[in-house]
């Protein structure tokens, strides 16, 4: 794990010291990861994040995906386009890939 501070409101604070000391949570970071987790959960959150890391050069394309993991194909759909992934590409999870522009292609039949 990776230590990340963060500066917070005096009445968030509170919040965690209270959840801590009410027994709902063990320490403070876990309820910032708690709530990390509940954020990631969300896959246009995902989704949003991947993209901006790959538009600021910090990830990969392929990595890219990896961290969106949608199960939306419309989301795997635009982050592909986005991501300007072609099949033909060589990356490590291929069948992903696949899925993805396979989504996308029923997605426009459907529209039509």
């Amino acid at each position: 794990m990776t230590r990340t501070t963060v500066t917070i409101p005096g009445e968030l604070e509170l919040f965690l010291e209270g959840a801590v000391e009410a027994g709902a949570f063990s320490s403070k970071s876990q309820v910032v990861e708690t709530a990390v987790d509940a954020a990631y959960e969300d896959e246009y959150m995902r989704a949003l994040a991947a993209l901006f890391l790959y538009q600021s050069e910090k990830l990969a394309p392929q990595d890219a995906f990896e961290l969106a993991d949608a199960e939306d194909q419309q989301i795997r759909a635009i982050l592909a386009d986005k991501l300007e992934i072609e099949p033909e590409e060589e990356i490590p999870n291929q069948d992903i890939l696949d899925s993805i522009y396979e989504g996308f292609s029923t997605t426009i039949e459907d529209d039509s």
